[in-house]
């Protein structure tokens, strides 16, 4: 569609501004709402079939002004942010500076206190300062917004990750090494498969689907599709996005894969898509074309 001008650059920016704004408005009225009148409104179970536990409450805020992780339309902050974060990853890219789509995406993302979103829009800003052509009242303002950020932040990560107050999350996410060291070689290949049922415990060690996706998508693509099908998937990445001249685009993809992403959830899939397309743009103004 990109290569025959059915969709161009104007397209891209559109989607990715409308679907920022349109996440960031439930999520902003779901914390305004809470904090003014201490209901908490889980649009989440709104809208889909079975019923979810909305993880809003965490001790980690108990003693703060913000007291909840607003999730906006899902059931987790986790979901949120890896579904704004790559929309306004692919902006900053576009437009080749900060505009204020990315600066809610990421704002939002931070604001839902998710450890994964603290640490991936930290490299993702990190990366953009390295490789972007910034100019210097840009990384001033960027090293003042990290100063005032890092304290209440690291505070919520060292809660929540070192003094595990809600559970223990490291012990969560490492159960599905043990279930790796004790597979067949077979297994350790070609996965246990990218396909199974939510409802049922996978693997031989009767693991639950979260505790293998929680690991990052890499942990989830070694568990799935094993150390060929990771191999595969990684390498057919970057041979489609190392292009001459935009080869930092790649780093950017990687570092937005450490969220908890799976095979079925579309935003994955069409953050791929964009990256790709983002790679093979020729330099013009509105148009994209892929390379025949």
């Amino acid at each position: 569609m990109f290569s025959s001008d059915v969709l161009n650059r104007v397209s891209m920016e559109w989607a990715c501004q409308f679907l920022i704004y349109t996440h960031a408005a439930f999520f902003l009225f779901q914390l305004a709402y809470y904090l003014t009148t201490g209901h908490f409104i889980d649009f989440d179970n709104y809208v889909r079939e079975t019923d979810a536990e909305a993880l809003y409450a965490t001790k980690a805020l108990n003693d703060s002004l913000i007291s909840i992780r607003a999730l906006g339309l899902y059931s987790e902050p986790s979901f949120y942010a890896m579904t704004v974060v790559p929309c306004g990853t692919l902006l900053l890219l576009l437009k080749r500076r900060v505009t204020i789509p990315s600066v809610v995406a990421f704002g939002t993302a931070l604001l839902s206190f998710s450890v994964a979103a603290m640490i991936i829009v930290a490299m993702i800003c990190a990366l953009y300062v390295i490789f972007g052509q910034v100019p210097n009242k840009i990384r001033l303002a960027a090293f003042v917004v990290a100063l005032l950020s890092i304290p209440p932040l690291y505070h919520v990560y060292d809660l929540r990750v070192n003094q595990s107050v809600d559970y223990d999350a490291v012990a969560s996410r490492t159960l599905v090494f043990n279930e790796i060291e004790k597979r067949d070689v077979l297994s350790n290949v070609f996965g246990n498969g990218l396909f199974w049922n939510e409802q049922n415990n996978v693997g031989k060690t009767h693991l639950r689907g979260f505790n293998v996706r929680d690991s990052s998508f890499y942990v989830y693509i070694v568990f799935a599709a094993g150390g060929f099908g990771a191999l595969v998937f990684c390498g057919a990445l970057l041979y489609m996005l190392w292009v001459k001249g935009r080869r930092q685009y790649i780093f950017y993809l990687f570092a937005i894969l450490l969220f908890k992403y799976h095979v079925l959830y579309g935003m994955f899939w069409l953050t791929v898509l964009m990256f790709l397309v983002l790679s093979r743009q020729v330099i013009q103004p509105t148009v994209f074309r892929l390379r025949s």
